[in-house]
């Protein structure tokens, strides 16, 4: 088999939504309609937990956007942080996309982004030319004389001058950079504004504290103008810790950002169902189990499904162990409280472990999904028991607040059993399967699985099945 990960999904522009697993086609609704119109400086504030999908979104936004003849321009903050003024990074987006839509349109830009460019670092780098000026005054070697403060201050003067002036070159180029993205200097360029441009800003929270607020404050100052449109996209706790880390502790971060947004919108996060849809299609296990859920149910009551069950277990039929896991994690992961990101990394972690077995190798899919879990939403836990893999110890870790029914019992029942196994419990699984089998019926048949998996073994420790992820997943 293959090894896969999870793609980087792409939507589509002539299929934007797709299936919407994730239901959030309604959410670009609701934002589209507020957007659509705009014609005053506004600023979104889109938010959503760590690792909810958030990049994607803002994918699907620009795409129904840009279909309704809204302009978008896109700025990954993280990649520009380097840079130590934003503005400069903003400046840039907006002309890619003004040469973007030149070059679909056979299109000339009314002006050359280099003026925009030029305004841009104008602001950016006056204040060290203007320290270096007033700091020559003191240089040793130079005459501290009337003429040489007089100097200085006159420098100061000019580059001050050129920063004020910049600062009115750079509004003016913004409003021409809408004005011909907006297709507004084709009708005309003195009456309204009727449409906004749309400037989407993602990532900002994993930039440098002070890249992120200064991109904040660069927007309020230079793009308070009318028909330019931000969204910004946050966790909303990094940005707040940012503030406090630039002005000190004793500043209310979300009170100092609220002056910045206008609006702020929460992304619904996705249940573990939705996502463990796109997991199944993205890791190609649709292609492993087309047939769906393959798990032994006792409502099935089919003495011939019971056997076709145990058989394809006895036969090292990967199907079923897929199809277990697939069962199994949206289960788990719900309960650990895992984030979309967390959630895609536990599963890329089941996935490898699954194809890692080897031919005539016994895998147990609720452990791993369970143990791949607790890995990223326990980590704690996970290394003591990945530490001390006794399964007194393991019982102990998830003995406590653990839910009782569904998935979280077949663990405990699997994991109570390798505490005690030995040749008598071998005999006894074996009996069981084989009397499941011939009549189709068992006393708990909600563990059919992991009894007709033990059977294999006269003697199993649970080192036996957690040296697995000591090797995948170690700490």
């Amino acid at each position: 088999m293959i090894l896969t990960k999870l793609p980087q999904h792409t939507p589509d522009r002539d299929n934007i939504w797709g299936a919407d697993p994730l239901e959030r086609k309604a959410c670009a609704e609701t934002l589209t309609s507020l957007i659509r119109g705009m014609t005053k400086s506004y600023v979104i504030g889109l938010y959503g937990h760590w690792g909810s999908g958030k990049t994607v979104f803002l994918q699907q936004l620009e795409l129904e956007l840009e279909a309704i003849k809204v302009p978008v321009v896109r700025v990954d903050a993280w990649r520009s942080d380097f840079l130590s003024d934003p503005l400069v990074a903003l400046v840039e987006a907006i002309n890619q996309r003004q040469a973007t839509e030149a070059k679909a349109k056979d299109r000339v830009v009314s002006r050359s982004g280099d003026e925009l460019l030029e305004a841009s670092l104008t602001m950016a780098l006056p204040l060290t030319e203007i320290g270096s000026a007033a700091s020559s005054v003191a240089t040793p070697g130079w005459a501290a004389t009337t003429a040489a403060f007089k100097g200085a201050i006159s420098m100061a003067k000019e580059i001050v001058s050129k920063r004020v002036a910049a600062s009115q070159d750079l509004r003016e180029g913004i409003a021409r950079a809408r004005d011909f993205l907006t297709g507004r200097d084709l009708n005309d360029p003195m009456g309204p504004v009727r449409k906004p441009m749309v400037i989407i800003i993602d990532e900002l929270d994993r930039c440098r504290p002070d890249y992120a607020v200064r991109m904040l404050e660069r927007i309020k100052h230079f793009f308070d103008i009318h028909g330019v449109v931000f969204i910004i996209a946050s966790d909303g706790k990094n940005l707040p810790a940012a503030v406090k880390s630039q002005y000190g502790s004793e500043v209310a971060g979300e009170e100092y950002l609220r002056k910045f947004f206008d609006y702020e919108y929460m992304l619904p996060e996705p249940s573990a169902h939705q996502f463990s849809g796109i997991l199944f299609e993205s890791f190609g296990w649709a292609d492993i189990i087309p047939e769906g859920n393959m798990v032994y149910d006792q409502g099935f009551g089919s003495r011939d499904e019971i056997a076709k069950f145990v058989h394809g277990i006895n036969s090292y039929d990967r199907r079923f162990d897929y199809s277990e896991a697939l069962t199994a994690f949206p289960e788990v992961a719900t309960w650990l409280g895992l984030k979309l990101r967390d959630q895609a990394q536990a599963f890329t972690l089941v996935d490898v472990y699954l194809r890692t077995r080897g031919e005539k190798e016994i895998a147990f899919p609720h452990l791993a999904v369970f143990l791949a879990c607790l890995r990223f939403g326990r980590e704690d836990k996970y290394r003591a028991i990945i530490r001390n893999p006794d399964p007194n110890s393991f019982l102990a870790e998830i003995g406590v607040g653990w839910p009782s029914s569904g998935s979280y019992r077949v663990i405990q029942n699997l994991v109570s059993q390798l505490a005690k196994w030995g040749p008598p419990q071998q005999q006894s699984a074996s009996m069981l399967v084989n009397t499941a089998t011939q009549y189709g019926g068992l006393d708990n048949g909600e563990f059919l699985e992991n009894v007709a998996r033990l059977r294999h073994f006269r003697e199993l420790e649970l080192f036996a099945v957690t040296e697995s992820f000591t090797r995948l997943a170690p700490l």
